[in-house]
Formats: structure tokens, sequence, C-alpha cells
């Protein structure tokens, strides 16, 4: 190579090729010292790109003299190519001459190629990744949105409590069957036979005395039952304001008893009462309503409580919105409502109530019944008003609601979140805040195969090593020549002429040099389909053994190799190589490599855990105490967790063994010889061999 550069790797010399691929240099270096390089072929066969690589395939440059220490042509002068076998002499004129006058009787061909798999160590490798739950956004960060949920807070304390007076519910409650009563704050009490007047005591009525004044021991009643109020009880700010609070409930017509005939409405009652004006919502509908100056003493809402029919869609949630309006200064305030699920005759022979919470949402866990041992065996003999909903079970939870006389929302009820409002499983206001963090990349390093790693296709075995890779034969009609007939002779039909007999019909030459290239039969335009191929090798091991191989039919037989690659230790037959797997624990001290290697890349080859041994002495290696048709067998300790072979599903894509880029030779998964790697979908069958202890044991997954 001149110093130049006058000189390319493909310049012609008298014609011929000065330099091809698989010739190794070794070029004298400014420092008087030689190195060694390798002329690779980059393009291909018909359109070669011939480029200089070193020992790793990195491209070089070099300037100086170079000697040829060994040529890339092998000059393997005992690898036939083909063979013929004729009656006639093919050399005519001085030449050979190949055709169906010479009479072939046998015709056999062979290809060769210098490219195969090599068995690659795994490298190790190290990549920058987000850590564990995080994802990369567009610009390559590491991100996660976090979603936390928690209490919003208030600007004061609006927590629903109890409330109870020995003043509510003395006068006594109203119930009408007319559902259109009620619905305006000033609408009057229903007249005359529409209204009744119910007094039992603890139900309808708090204390024995109509209408009294009451006393500090009387809190039952309806309004006691079910009356709430903010924690603020006597908060002169709420004066002349409403206040107010929405819940949610779930009605199934399985928890109804009165219903439309489809199924789809329910008929309930709704009671109400309040120390001040209410207004009752269902759905945003008003159902009731009652203005404190609308009533005497005796009937204000908060001395008589009120009961009236109501209309309900079935199987679905509804929102209950209850607010009050606070119109005495300093004063206590409570509200209450129930719904019943009870027909009119029922609620006016009722002489007990039972309680149920009804679920705010499908979930049935979050129904609560009555739990009073007293209630319930009182309700269980006697005729009771079925509450399947009340505002006793708002306790603990928040008023939102809060405006002005005249209707304009104040803020100090409003819930404050950073995030986003939104109502939870339990009927509750949460805040949701979501916030995007940022984390850095971190390290990982793992063990994985070398594709993409750059090669010297020569230094790895991957070219330059020229093995049979496909056979073939001619397969014909052949001649049947008549012998010399006698006059006389009786068995003349029987009789055949072998010496001269037996000739192919026609024949084409395997071989044919066409454009200036010896060509083989499968890279001929016009093929001759009597050649067969008969047999075809498809994997060889490192040490340049038969590994695999494929019949005429395509069928798959393949080999394994121990003690250093130097013996078979199995074989099978429609099976390829990367389909079976075997150790015997026979050559586990038959290694030339080192012993005190620290690769933990490499544990397992083809099938084997010899290094596991060595990974975990003493826990896991060969016992020649107990064999079953060799010297050993392999001991594994109780204590030892990961003695086991594994190998990956086989996902490899491409044909080829390597690609190219900016003249350097990359790996490919097709360019890697694995081990054991199964396919997914195959089955396999398993066989070995166990003696145990009899504790402990266990086969399978």
């Amino acid at each position: 190579i001149g110093a130049d550069g006058a000189h390319p790797l493909d310049q012609r010399f008298d014609g011929e090729i000065l330099l091809v691929p698989g010739d190794e240099l070794l070029v004298k270096q400014n420092d008087g010292a030689n190195k060694k390089y390798w002329v690779n072929n980059a393009g291909t066969a018909a359109i070669p790109r011939l480029v200089l690589v070193d020992a790793d395939g990195n491209p070089a440059t070099v300037s100086g003299n170079a000697l040829v220490v060994r040529s890339g042509r092998r000059n393997m002068h005992n690898m036939e190519v083909g063979s013929l076998l004729s009656l006639v002499n093919p050399i005519r004129n001085g030449r050979l001459d190949i055709g169906a006058f010479t009479k072939i009787i046998d015709a056999a061909a062979s290809m060769y190629n210098d490219e195969w798999a090599i068995e690659a160590k795994n490298i190790v490798k190290t990549v920058l990744e987000c850590p564990a739950g995080y994802s990369t956004d567009a610009s390559g960060r590491c991100f996660k949105d976090v979603d936390s949920v928690s209490d919003p807070s208030y600007s004061v304390n609006t927590t629903v409590v109890r409330q109870k007076s020995n003043l509510y519910s003395t006068c006594g409650t109203f119930l009408t069957n007319l559902s259109g009563a009620y619905l305006t704050a000033a609408s009057a009490d229903p007249a005359g036979a529409n209204k009744l007047l119910l007094k039992a005591a603890a139900v309808w009525q708090n204390g024995p005395v109509s209408c009294g004044t009451g006393t500090a021991g009387d809190l039952d009643g309806p309004l006691n039952r079910t009356g709430i109020w903010l924690a603020e009880r006597k908060n002169s700010n709420y004066f002349n304001q409403w206040v107010g609070i929405k819940a949610k409930v779930f009605i199934s017509k399985s928890d109804i008893a009165n219903k439309s005939a489809d199924g789809k409405t329910g008929y309930l009652f709704l009671g109400f009462g309040s120390q001040h004006s209410i207004e009752v919502r269902i759905d945003n509908v008003v159902v009731a309503a009652r203005s404190r100056n609308a009533d005497n003493t005796n009937t204000s809402p908060f001395r008589t409580w009120r009961i009236k029919p109501i209309a309900v869609a079935l199987d679905q949630q509804h929102e209950i919105f209850i607010k009050v309006k606070n119109e005495l200064v300093n004063s206590e305030a409570v509200m209450g409502v129930e719904l019943y699920n009870n027909t009119y005759n029922q609620l006016r022979d009722a002489t007990c109530v039972f309680e149920t919470c009804m679920p705010c949402n499908f979930c049935a866990a979050c129904r609560v019944n009555d739990s009073s041992a007293s209630v319930q065996a009182v309700c269980a003999t006697n005729l009771y008003a079925n509450s399947i909903w009340s505002t006793k079970c708002l306790m603990g939870k928040r008023f939102t609601y809060h405006t002005n006389a005249a209707g304009t929302v104040i803020a100090d009820f409003d819930p404050v979140c950073n995030g986003t409002l939104f109502e939870d499983n339990a009927c509750n206001l949460k805040c949701r805040t979501l916030q995007r963090i940022y984390a850095a990349k971190i390290p990982r390093t793992y063990c994985d195969l070398p594709v993409g790693q750059v090669i010297n296709p020569y230094t790895v075995g991957l070219r330059g090593n020229w093995r049979l890779q496909q056979s073939f034969a001619y397969h014909t009609d052949r001649e049947t020549v008549l012998p010399y007939i006698k006059p006389g002779d009786p068995d003349i039909i029987e009789k055949t002429d072998i010496r001269r007999s037996g000739a192919y019909t026609a024949f084409s030459p395997f071989w044919q040099y066409q454009n200036n290239q010896w060509l083989a039969q499968p890279a001929q335009l016009v093929k001759d389909v009597n050649w067969v191929k008969t047999n075809e090798l498809t994997v060889y091991n490192q040490k340049g053994q038969e590994t695999e191989n494929a019949d005429a039919l395509n069928r798959y037989n393949a080999a394994l190799f121990g003690y250093g690659q130097s013996a078979v230790t199995a074989v099978a037959s429609n099976a390829r190589y990367s389909a079976i797997g075997y150790d015997g624990f026979e050559d586990y001290d038959f290694d030339v490599d080192n012993c005190n290697s620290t690769d933990t890349c490499n544990l397992n080859g083809h099938f084997s855990i010899r290094k596991l041994s060595r990974r975990y002495p003493g826990s896991i290696g060969p016992d020649a105490n107990y064999a079953h048709t060799g010297r050993n067998s392999l001991k594994v300790s109780n204590a030892m967790a990961d003695a086991s072979v594994t190998g990956a599903i086989a996902n490899g894509t491409g044909n080829n063994l390597y690609t190219f880029s900016s003249n350097t030779m990359q790996l490919s998964d097709k360019g890697i010889l694995g081990g054991f790697t199964p396919e997914a979908g195959k089955q396999y069958l398993v066989s070995i061999w166990i003696k145990d202890d009899g504790n402990n044991v266990q086969l399978g997954p």
C-alpha cells in the first residue's frame, strides 16, 4: 500500500486484484513496530467494497510497506466442488466437454460458505434509564405524575354535628297524601282529610304533652332524631344567611316496596323540619319547602314535623340538597330530613321507627342499620316507620353551601383545594392534587448479547473459515442399451447391456461460467430441477464441529459437544440445535478456561449450570457418590435457590449475520449462535433423573 494513498485496496496489477477479502497484512508502523490488519469486504460479492480493519474491526488508514502474511484465498485443494463419472472421456480437443454425449452416469456437487454464526459471549452493557415508576417525556426527561388525595381545607369549622332540643317536634307530625303539598315556602298546610296529625310519642312527637314546652329530658321525636347543624352552633356570622349540604344516595328497586309496575319508579314519603326556613331538593328539583314566618308558634317548622309523598327513579343515584336559613341572631339552628319506605297507612299507624342509612353509591357495605337493641326489639313486634335515609347519616361530613339572604355565594364555606375537588366513593368531598415531578436518569448495568457490537469477522470466526454448506446430486432418467442380438437367442428380451447402459438421458453442469464468473445452479437464471439438494449443514461450533444439518426433506438433526467441544454428548433427530439441551455433569473438571473467572454474564453454556457451581461452591456441584449412568450427579443444597438453566424465548428478526455502518461490520442477532432457545407455542419433552431424601421435593412450576 503506497504511502501516498495512490493504491486503493481493489487496485489491479497486470489485470489481477492485488488484495482480496480475508488477506492478513503486516504493516510496519512509523515507530518501527509491526501491526496486523485485515482486508474486509463491506460491499457484496458482485460489487465489493474493500476496507482495512484492525483486530477489533475498526476501519484503519495506514501507509507504509505491507506484507501479506496470510491470503484470503485459503487454497483448500481437498475440498471438492463437484465430481463426475462418465462412460466417455470428457476431454475433447484438449478441453473439458461435459454434456449428454459424455455419457455421465453419476454427478455430485458441493457449495461452501465462509460466513457462519458464532458463539459470541454476552457482554456487560450500561444504559441510562429512568428510575422505577418514571416515564420519559418528549424531551427525554424522567417524570411521574403523583396523584394525592386529601381532605379539603375550610375557612371555618363546617363539620356536621347532631343538634337536639326539648322544644323540637313537640306539636307532633302532619301527614298528607298530596304530592303537591309544601312545594313553596309559604304554602299552607293541606286542609281537612288531606292532613292527619300524628302524635305517637317518641316517634312523631317529642314528649307526652302536645305542643308543650318540653323538659330537659325530652329529646326524642323526628327533629331530634334527624337534626344536624354546624359545629359553630350559635355563630352570629350566619344570621340571615343560607347554609346547606348535598348528599348522594343510591335507591335500588330491591329496597323499595311501593313501585310502579315496570319497576322504574319508587313511591316514598319525605319528612322534614327545621328551626328556621328550609328547602329540600332532589336532583335539583324542589320537593319540599317551608318558611319559618309562614306558621304560628305551634306549627313552625321546628315544632311540627311534616310528611308528604314523593316519587323517585329507581336503580340510580340521586342528589339530595338541603338548605336552611338562620333567621335568629346568635341562635342554635337545626334541620332534618327522612325518607320513608312506607305507605300512607303504615306511617299513620307506626309506633316505632327503624332507621337505615342507604349507601351513597353501589356499595352495599355502606348501608348502616339502626343497631339499637331496644329499637330492634320494639320494631320487630310493632308497625314501624321504615326510614331508609336520614340527615343523621351525614354526621361528620361538611356543609358546603353558603349564601347571603339574596342568594349570593359566600366563599367561607367553600372547600379549598390546591388541586381538583371531587367526590370519592364514600361521598365525601376530597382534594385530588396531580403533581409532576422529575428525576435524573440512573445507570443500569446488565448482560446482553453483543448485538450491534463492531467486530472483525476474521478474528471472531464469522468469516474466513470455508466449510461445506450444501451437497447436491443429479436425478434423472437413465439410458437402457440392449445387448448384441444373436440369431435364435430365446432370452433376448430379458437381457440388458449393463456395460453400456445407465448414462443420464440429459445433463447440465452444476457450475457454469456466466457473465465472467462461475455460478452454481441456485444462482443461475435457467435452473435444472434435476439437481436435488441432498444435505445442508446449518450450524458449526467454534471448534469446527458440525452441530446441525438438514436432509433432503428438510428434517433437522443436531448434536451437542462436551469436554471442550471435543466429544459428542448428545444427538437428536427431527430437532434443531437450539431446541435441545443436555447436561450430564461429567465434564465439569475438563476445562481449559480460567477456573477463577469472575465473568458473571456467561454462566451458562448451551445448556449447562457448570459455572453456577463455581459461583456457589459448597451449595451446588458434581457429586461422585451417586450417579445414574456416568460418574457424577449434581448435588443441590436445600439452601440453594437459583440452580437453574434458563433459555430466552427466540425473538430474532432478519436473516443477516451482520450489518454495516460507515464501513464497520456490526453483529446482528442472527450472527450469534445461541444456546437452548425455546420457541413460543411449542411443546418440549424433559427427562430428568432425581435422587432425593424424600423431603420437600417438587417437580414442575
